[in-house]
């Protein structure tokens, strides 16, 4: 019986020629391209065969992603890679993962999702580092040769067994855009589960408008409303009872710190980032989800 994998990829006005050059990339590995438009589309000039599901609106990666996994499942996906509209893949990349899950699992390991690193276009293509979280918060570090055990990836190229998936649940809707992924991998981890990652498969990706260090933190240049979900959505996870453990508690906080004082200062340039900050912290307390208000 083969293995049945089906990719599951959310677009928002893409680049087309970028969107069919990560299509292309990854067509012949798996078994469905499942595409999800949060904006009206028909993807006819892209001449690929797919199974299109146009949202009518802007409805949200989680609510996106869960309406691709539900389309995966219903045809019997045995596993599902999600996508991003922008990620390009090298070849053999899907089984190089199902390898990595099939030997893990030998071993006895709850696999919840298995992921490759990733190369940030916006940093000289620069390896993004793992992460995992310590005694004393996040901890990032880059392993060359062992899968690692990692407290979260990024949802473009992450691949995940529908038995997973049927267990740990689907992703996040409310939080509409920002930790929709990290939330779920969190909450993998909290029911036993395991996220690897494979520091021999790497994948290009762009993290954000821009990024560069600052002192001892990352700092990634987002547009106002993606600014606006960081700091909210990061509100909602702090006040979420399954993450109460102080690494978690501690990164969050300073997470919120480091953001709220970057966008407060990009608000003596431009006004708005005022707006981010005050609309952030108050809807992130008072828990209102939905799409960016302004």
């Amino acid at each position: 019986m083969p293995i049945e994998v089906d990719l599951v990829l959310v677009t928002y006005f893409p680049d087309r020629k970028r969107l069919k050059e990560g299509l292309v990339s990854v067509a012949n590995q798996v078994r469905n391209l499942i595409l999800v438009s949060n904006n009206p589309d028909d993807f006819s000039d892209l001449d690929m065969k797919l199974i299109h599901l146009d949202l009518k609106g802007n409805k949200g990666i989680g609510f996106a992603q869960n309406i691709g996994i539900q389309k995966a499942l219903s045809l019997g996906a045995h596993f599902i890679v999600t996508s991003d509209q922008d990620t390009i893949y090298p070849n053999g990349y899907v089984n190089a993962l199902l390898g990595v899950f099939e030997q893990k699992t030998q071993l006895g390991t709850k696999v919840g999702a298995v992921g490759p690193v990733f190369l940030d276009e916006n940093r000289l293509s620069k390896i993004h580092p793992m992460v995992k979280f310590g005694k004393t918060g996040l901890i990032k570090f880059v392993e060359k040769g062992q899968i690692s055990s990692v407290s979260h990836l990024i949802s473009s190229g992450m691949l995940i067994p529908s038995i997973s998936m049927q267990t740990i649940g689907l992703m996040k809707e409310d939080f509409f855009m920002d930790w929709v992924d990290t939330e779920w991998c969190w909450r993998a981890v909290k029911l036993g589960y395991e996220i690897l990652q494979v520091p021999s498969i790497v994948v290009s990706h762009t993290l954000g408008n821009s990024s560069k260090d600052l002192f001892v933190f990352s700092v990634t240049n987002h547009s106002y409303p993606r600014e606006y979900f960081k700091i909210r959505n990061a509100f909602f996870l702090l006040q979420d009872a399954n993450f109460g453990s102080f690494p978690i508690r501690f990164y969050l906080l300073t997470f919120l710190g480091k953001n709220l004082a970057v966008n407060f200062v990009k608000g003596f340039k431009n006004i708005i980032y005022f707006k981010v900050v005050f609309l952030s912290i108050l809807h992130g307390i008072g828990s209102k989800s939905g799409p960016c208000p302004f």
